[in-house]
């Protein structure tokens, strides 16, 4: 295969994948065959991308509710995203997938191994935003860490510093200031509205909370993820619409 033919589906690849209305499933069986014809075993580019694929048709498995699809997809993106770092540990994207793939991951774990997946989430977004600072999502990911280690349960607390020493630290403070930052590089974007919603009312600051329920509303719902939180995001409009 030339490096021409190569180079081409990369860019249909990834443009398949930046295409909100392209079927997912149809990207990871396309990126299944240009990873064996190939060879993407041995080309980082191909194994981080192939990860993207597992993951994207993991997230779609999430909107129909199918946690047995999407379990088993995150946990092979996982797989690929490793391959991808062990080949280049400093290519960007491999450590933005693995961070939102191992945020997803954690769902499906024991407490300690959720704590453990947890740790190198904020290890890999580190890395990926000092390789790459103006990625409007890396600092979305980033905010919704702190959101869950910030509702971390005294148990979750004491067996992480049992685990590891120290608990992991972050406050609704920090989450908000990371969502405020993928705003600013980001417009319009409604998941990222409404966790900024979500991390207000937890600071109780309901009638600015009110304001980006209303800004979330107004969006049409895009990728997975806006459908995903959809039936939360009316029912938080209609608890809070006193605050308006």
């Amino acid at each position: 295969m030339t490096n021409e033919e190569l180079e081409n589906w990369k860019i249909e690849n990834d443009n398949c994948a930046k295409d909100i209305s392209f079927d997912k499933e149809i990207l990871l069986e396309k990126t299944r065959d240009g990873f064996k014809k190939f060879n993407g075993d041995e080309d980082v580019e191909l194994l981080w991308r192939i990860a993207r694929a597992v993951f994207l048709a993991g997230c779609l498995a999430e909107r129909k509710k199918d946690k047995e699809t999407q379990k088993k997809l995150l946990f092979e993106a996982e797989e690929w995203c490793n391959k991808a770092i062990e080949k280049n540990p400093n290519c960007f994207e491999a450590h933005k997938w693995m961070a939102m793939i191992l945020g997803k991951v954690a769902d499906f774990v024991s407490t300690k191994e959720r704590i453990e997946k947890g740790k190198d989430v904020k290890k890999h977004l580190e890395l990926a935003i000092g390789l790459q600072p103006d990625e409007a999502y890396l600092y979305h990911v980033y905010g919704r860490w702190c959101f869950e280690v910030a509702k971390l349960s005294w148990v979750e607390r004491n067996i992480a510093k049992l685990v590891f020493g120290t608990p992991p630290e972050a406050t609704n403070d920090d989450a908000l200031r990371n969502f405020k930052k993928g705003e600013e590089l980001k417009e319009n974007w409604k998941i990222n509205y409404f966790y900024i919603a979500k991390t207000l009312i937890e600071l109780k600051k309901y009638k600015e909370a009110v304001e980006y329920l209303d800004k979330a509303m107004k969006l049409p719902n895009e990728v997975d993820e806006d459908y995903i939180v959809s039936d939360e995001l009316v029912e938080l409009e209609k608890k809070y619409a006193k605050y308006r």
